[in-house]
């Protein structure tokens, strides 16, 4: 596995044909720590990593921390100088959840502009995490994000939708017997 930041440095045209995917990867990680109430606390490339493939995985979580929730704030500097929030540069109280979403923005913008594949949607989605009021941040909600039709990971999306719809089964005890139930789970 090689870093993002690696594939910016030589400004590789494998990653730039994949940027959408591996920005949506970031996304569908980063959401996945938050819904688990995690904070990252130094997203940036050096911090990325994706296979042979692009898929992306997010690494280094040596100064990550368990909140209770989004609103909880702490008061301490961590990350790195460029890729941190304006209220943890400037050392205020914040929220590690919100900046976070603020990092994830800017890795997003940054991955656009250095490849040069503007989505207009995408860069839309990660202007709005870097807003510096961090109440006005969206959240990073499971494929909040949705690429156009015919981007490279639109497909990636669908699948993984299908796979999230689908209805499975699982055993269930009732009254000391297992019984099979079918769970079906959507997103609306």
């Amino acid at each position: 596995m090689d870093t993002v930041k690696s594939y910016v440095r030589t400004v590789s045209t494998k990653l730039g044909r994949k940027v959408v995917q591996v920005c949506s990867g970031l996304i569908d990680g980063l959401e996945y720590l938050h819904r688990h109430e995690i904070a990252h606390r130094d997203i940036k490339p050096d911090n990325l990593v994706v296979d042979g493939e692009f898929r992306l995985q997010i690494i280094d979580f040596d100064i990550a921390m368990r909140v209770k929730d989004e609103d909880e704030e702490v008061d301490d500097q961590c990350g790195t100088e460029g890729w941190m929030a304006p209220e943890v540069a400037k050392k205020l109280r914040h929220s590690p959840i919100k900046a976070d979403r603020w990092a994830c923005g800017r890795v997003i913008l940054f991955l656009l502009n250095t490849f040069k594949k503007w989505d207009e949607s995408l860069g839309t989605f990660a202007r709005n995490l870097c807003n510096g009021n961090p109440e006005l941040r969206p959240r990073l909600l499971l494929f909040g994000y949705m690429a156009p039709p015919h981007s490279d990971i639109g497909s990636v999306q669908a699948a993984n939708r299908r796979k999230v719809i689908r209805p499975r089964e699982e055993l269930m005890k009732v009254d000391g017997e297992n019984k099979k139930q079918k769970l079906g789970i959507g997103l609306h």
